[in-house]
């Protein structure tokens, strides 16, 4: 399913996308058929089991592991180790591959929207995702603002204390200001850095450091699945 994708890796070109900008997307596309195949089975999963990780009002579900569950996630696991430790020796191999459904809010009062956009970590992240679905505004689109994974950027935000906290320090929190930045902040950096939406056909591989900040976009209407290695 993937040899085609692996077959078109340029690790030099994805290294110089994700220091400029923070990210890359493969200029191929898996099969379509498989993909469906693999919407069937998640859903299947998300429909029948009730001890998986279920956020937004019962919008989003998450399959941890989901190498374990479905084939087609155990090979995504092998081609993303054939990426993330070639592109950094310092990150090893994935330790985990997630498999998640996004669907509509109910209920949706608007508070359920707001809070979604943060860094996975301070330092450098990668991550690679695959999107079994066209995905249109109303999708739920991965979004990300570019540039801001760079440290000097990094840096600027957090002297304010915006990304750490005395707090954090004194009490040594596990939480970190990062892990959500409110939306007045966000609309600042966006008037330097306007954010990228990822409306992508079935089939896009995007590879992202997701130590930029980065959200989810609210499902409007539409659903989204996709996979995401975490190293």
């Amino acid at each position: 399913m993937f040899e085609a994708a692996l077959k078109a890796v340029n690790l030099d070109a994805i290294n110089t996308d994700l220091e400029e900008d923070g990210y890359h997307e493969l200029p191929v596309r898996l099969p379509a058929a498989s993909l469906s195949e693999i919407v069937r089975q998640m859903d299947d999963v998300c429909d029948t089991r009730d001890d998986l990780e279920v956020n937004y009002g019962g919008s989003e579900h998450r399959i941890w592991h989901a190498n374990e569950q479905f084939e087609a996630a155990s090979a995504f696991r092998d081609f993303s180790d054939e990426i993330i430790p070639n592109l950094d020796s310092e990150i090893g191999k994935a330790r985990n591959i997630l498999a998640i459904r996004n669907r509509p809010l109910t209920n949706d009062k608007g508070e359920l929207r707001k809070g979604r956009w943060h860094l996975d970590s301070f330092r450098k992240q990668l991550k690679i995702f695959v999107f079994m679905q066209d995905v249109t505004e109303n999708d739920g689109p991965f979004e990300l603002i570019p540039r801001t994974q760079n440290i000097s950027t990094k840096v600027k935000h957090m002297i304010p204390g915006r990304y750490f906290s005395l707090k954090d320090i004194v009490k040594r929190s596990r939480k970190r200001g990062y892990q959500h930045i409110d939306e007045e902040f966000i609309a600042r950096v966006e008037e330097t850095y306007p954010p990228k939406l990822f409306t992508v056909p079935a089939g896009t591989i995007l590879v992202a450091d997701t130590s930029a900040i980065h959200r989810a976009h609210p499902v409007n209407g539409g659903e989204r699945y996709a996979f995401t290695s975490y190293h």
